[in-house]
């Protein structure tokens, strides 16, 4: 007796190999993304180890490192999350200088786009800014590896010369962009010297304010932040209307957490791409400033290594060695003034950020993460030593005469009414604790602050800021500086007018 064979038509085959391919490309892609946020996975019994405990010490509990906000991400999911008193989840805090890297981001999807070019002339949007003869050689890769040849030096202590403290709170407060494109150039041009600088990233975001137009405004938000998920942030402006690309930008723990997140990810975000590959290289390469004759190194770990717009942990000078000789090669940050921090480790799949609110942290960076990935890496791992934090030495002289030239500046007054303003209503903290934690140097203790708040007719809210007590000694007249913000626009934080 004869059996039926049965045949399945050809189809069914087809079918059964989509469906199974289809399959395991899913399981190829588990990345957790965190959309609509993160996923918490916290380890309560992983926590209570010696590792745990003396990484959470050393970043929490201790009055030298004064912590607002401490996020591990590992695997795309929380692994630890610390809020002071005065933060939380949806408090967005100042970010200072990791703002530079916000720009640099934002730069590379306007080259993304075709909108410009890292070859295009600083001077094609700036024709009247500067007579130099250096000046229609900068480009704007000049601007994004901090190697354009302007004559800026941060570090002063003395406060009217310094260019950034003039160009946040002084003469040139009113146009950053221009202000900083007008500076005095070195004569050996751009490339020639890396030179750090708040200034090149607010004139990278000048450029940029002429070539959106229109669509400036928004452009941050359409480019970065809404991709993201990114709800929480606000980017300041100058009075032209310039976003501040240097410093001005804030955002919460978790927000930026994800920026890191998407760097970790080779720039790409879900199925969009933010950062292209060839752009994620180009932050990542040591400036050719920074390689150059003309940038002498004398103590790596207090210079860092500068790439485009992200510190990099390599070594580039010959026998200087890497910045944090016990933390992994391949890791990059962004740093920020006062321990702001966002610190991605691509081959422990880690991204952390911590905020806060001192001066020495950015200098134990190396002692941080190395602690965080004994913690929640591997317990093994060397933890770099703790090192001694050392004040510089100022003269009293020096402090007497700097004293005298911010009060007549007028200076102090507007950063303490920018600072104030941006910090109690942008971030959400009380006046007193904002006067408490920003460094306003020794003046702050031999003269009163008053500072005032007030609702303003056209519905704005004002920060006005006087001295009084010994600052008479040093300035004649009474001066009241103000800065504005707009509830309407709270994404624009605080304008010093």
């Amino acid at each position: 007796m004869w059996k039926e064979k049965k045949f399945f038509p050809l189809w069914t085959f087809i079918l059964t190999f989509v469906f199974t391919l289809i399959f395991q490309i899913a399981r190829a892609d588990e990345t957790t993304w965190p959309v609509p946020d993160w996923e918490t996975d916290v380890n309560d019994n992983q926590l209570k180890t010696p590792q745990c405990e003396d990484f959470i010490d050393y970043s929490t509990r201790t009055k030298k490192y004064l912590t607002d906000s401490l996020l591990v991400i590992k695997d795309g999911k929380i692994r630890y999350e610390y809020y002071d008193e005065k933060n939380g989840v949806n408090k967005p805090h100042i970010l200072w200088s990791v703002t530079k890297t916000l720009t640099g981001v934002l730069l590379g999807t306007a080259v993304r786009d075709g909108r410009i070019s890292l070859e295009q002339a600083v001077e094609d949007y700036y024709p009247d800014a500067n007579s130099n003869r250096n000046y229609p050689k900068i480009h704007l890769k000049n601007l994004l590896y901090l190697d354009a040849g302007y004559q800026w030096h941060e570090g002063l202590f003395d406060a009217t010369e310094n260019p950034v403290v003039s160009m946040l709170y002084g003469p040139g407060h009113n146009d950053m962009a221009y202000y900083t494109a007008s500076r005095r150039l070195i004569s050996q041009g751009p490339g020639y010297r890396w030179n750090y600088s708040t200034g090149l990233p607010t004139l990278t975001m000048g450029v940029l304010k002429k070539v959106y137009g229109d669509e400036y405004d928004l452009m941050p938000w359409r480019n970065l932040f809404y991709p993201l998920g990114i709800q929480n942030a606000s980017f300041e402006k100058d009075l032209s209307g310039t976003f501040i690309g240097g410093a001005n930008s804030y955002a919460t723990s978790r927000d930026l957490a994800k920026i890191g997140y998407m760097f970790l990810h080779n720039g790409q975000w879900k199925d969009e791409t933010i950062l292209p590959p060839e752009w994620m290289k180009i932050m990542l390469t040591p400036s050719p400033g920074y390689v150059s004759p003309g940038t002498i190194i004398f103590d790596v770990q207090k210079t860092g290594v500068y790439g485009g717009s992200l510190w990099l942990n390599k070594e580039v000078k010959k026998g200087q060695g890497k910045p944090y000789p016990y933390s992994p090669d391949d890791m990059y940050a962004a740093i920020g003034y006062m321990g702001q921090n966002l610190i991605v480790l691509p081959s422990q799949k880690m991204v952390i950020v911590r905020t806060g609110y001192d001066h020495a942290f950015n200098d134990r960076l190396d002692a941080f993460v190395t602690r965080a990935l004994a913690c929640f890496h591997n317990p093994k791992v060397k933890v770099a030593p703790v090192p001694k934090f050392e004040r510089p030495k100022i003269s009293i002289g020096k402090i007497f005469k700097n004293i005298r030239n911010i009060f007549q500046a007028r200076t102090l007054q507007n950063s303490i009414a920018k600072i104030v303003c941006s910090c109690h209503l942008v971030m959400g903290v009380d006046i007193p604790t904002c006067l408490k934690r920003h460094d306003f140097g020794v003046t702050k203790h031999i003269t009163k602050i008053n500072v005032r708040e007030s609702f303003e007719m056209d519905g704005n809210i004002s920060i006005g800021v006087r001295l009084s007590g010994l600052s008479r000694i040093f300035s004649r007249n009474k001066y009241t500086a103000k800065a504005y913000y707009d509830p309407q626009t709270p994404e624009y934080g605080c304008t010093l007018k």
